[in-house]
């Protein structure tokens, strides 16, 4: 088991201006909790002429934009379409993007299409392997190469705080880029599932898989693919202001060997944790948002990249400014948790970011520049 301690760009002078918009007080408290993380694990500080400007504010382009078509979910419905979670877009064909989407209700997955501000919806169920059970998917990823991964929270249950095995699995789904991405295919699929990853998980105590969800618990809330190896976000930072994230070599997780589990951190501020990851060209973009605890709920959403190349910089690219909440009768919040890349472009990243608590994700378009 590794642990890695990751340099960070976002120097509290940085974040200071960057956060301004937000109010003294939280400018304040992310600065001091920046300087205690640090402090504690000393980041490799770029030279004065490399530093970047603060990360800019970025409002949507489009969106939350209306979905076309229904996902045609039984019983309570709009409790579901709330909850979607995580999504991957692994083919784009003609300017359209073909997404998988998970949900942290129920036990099905679904497939969407993007394309401009068209976002349309298939009903065609893709169910995972337990049926009836809350699997509480967090995170969709693709590898580009024939596989998507859909990872559970591996929480404990909100509430009673009950152990949830269904949760700690991570699942691999075949899928064939030419047909794209058929939900009528992926449905057919031979599902594999894996608990390497929990395995590792729960024998260090630090991430808290004995604990309650908002009491310092394990709770994955995203998953990338990158160079071979799965990177699943923790939505829950440490003490000192440091997010964190977990990599696993992604082919050993369904081997049935024992894995090897390598703990990363940046120093990113207090009451924040990772609420997506997504892939690009040079790296992973971090959807960064409030942890689980509720003083926290009104902090603002960020996005970072993690360049695991590059020593595994962590640079922060934009706070996002979010709209309101839609007056569709449905929609009840705005909590951003599942990251889409669009375009990756030398100038830009454009996303696509969705949200539980509006309904069927609403999606959000932002264009992110690039930092040169």
């Amino acid at each position: 088991m590794v642990e890695r301690s990751i340099p960070s760009r976002a120097s509290p002078a940085r974040m200071m201006r960057a956060l301004s918009r937000m109010g003294a007080w939280f400018a304040a408290a992310v600065v001091a909790g920046s300087a205690i993380a640090q402090s504690a694990a000393p980041a490799v500080a770029p030279s004065p002429a490399a530093q970047p400007p603060a990360a800019v504010v970025l409002r949507p382009e489009a969106g939350p934009l209306a979905a076309q078509g229904s996902f045609g979910f039984a019983g309570k419905a709009d409790k579901v379409r709330r909850s979607l979670s995580g999504i991957a877009c692994p083919v784009r064909a003609g300017g359209t993007a073909h997404c998988l989407v998970a949900f942290d209700e129920g036990d099905e997955l679904r497939t969407v299409t993007l394309d401009g501000d068209a976002y349309r919806l298939s009903s065609t169920p893709i169910p995972l392997r337990e049926r009836g059970a809350e699997l509480d998917a967090e995170g969709v990823a693709s590898d580009g190469r024939g596989y998507l991964y859909v990872s559970g929270s591996h929480a404990r249950k909100r509430g009673g705080c009950e152990n949830n095995p269904a949760s700690q699995q991570v699942w691999r789904i075949p899928y064939d880029a030419r047909d794209g991405l058929s939900p009528q295919a992926l449905a057919g699929a031979r599902i594999e599932s894996s608990r390497a990853a929990w395995r590792a998980m729960q024998r260090r105590a630090d991430l808290g898989a004995k604990r309650c969800p908002g009491r310092g618990g394990l709770n994955i809330e995203g998953l990338a693919w990158f160079d071979g190896r799965l990177a699943f976000g923790l939505r829950q930072g440490t003490a000192h202001g440091r997010v964190r994230w977990l990599t696993f070599d992604a082919e050993a997780l369904f081997t049935g060997e024992e894995v090897s589990m390598h703990v990363h951190t940046a120093p990113l501020g207090r009451g924040v944790g990772i609420r997506d990851l997504a892939t690009v060209a040079d790296g992973v973009l971090m959807l960064i948002g409030p942890d689980d605890q509720p003083d926290n709920a009104d902090l603002p959403w960020r996005i970072a990249l993690w360049e695991p190349r590059r020593d595994s910089l962590v640079t922060e690219l934009a706070t996002l400014a979010l709209p309101a909440v839609p007056a569709d009768g449905c929609s009840r919040q705005i909590k951003p948790e599942a990251m889409a890349v669009l375009e990756d472009s030398p100038q830009h990243y454009r996303i696509a970011v969705l949200s539980d608590g509006l309904c069927d994700g609403g999606p959000m378009r932002f264009t992110v520049p690039r930092r040169h």
